[in-house]
């Protein structure tokens, strides 16, 4: 997991997919039920990330930008 947020950056669907991935994994071998509840939680979180980074993928890609015209 990350350890510090970078200011401005946006973490594509895959990288929040892998964040996830690993916080299940960390879920996993988590001795207390409270901290396999907390990383269960992160992991939810790290999901619908993935899923806004993918919308917005999605709606930049299909962002026309209008032609200037030669002067």
């Amino acid at each position: 997991m990350h350890s510090r947020t970078d200011e401005g950056r946006h973490e594509t669907p895959e990288e929040c997919l892998r964040e996830a991935e690993e916080c299940e994994r960390l879920a996993g071998l988590a001795r207390s039920i409270a901290t396999q509840r907390i990383m269960t939680v992160v992991a939810f979180q790290w999901r619908k990330l993935a899923e806004k980074a993918a919308e917005r993928r999605k709606s930049s890609s299909s962002c026309v930008w209008p032609r200037r015209n030669p002067s």
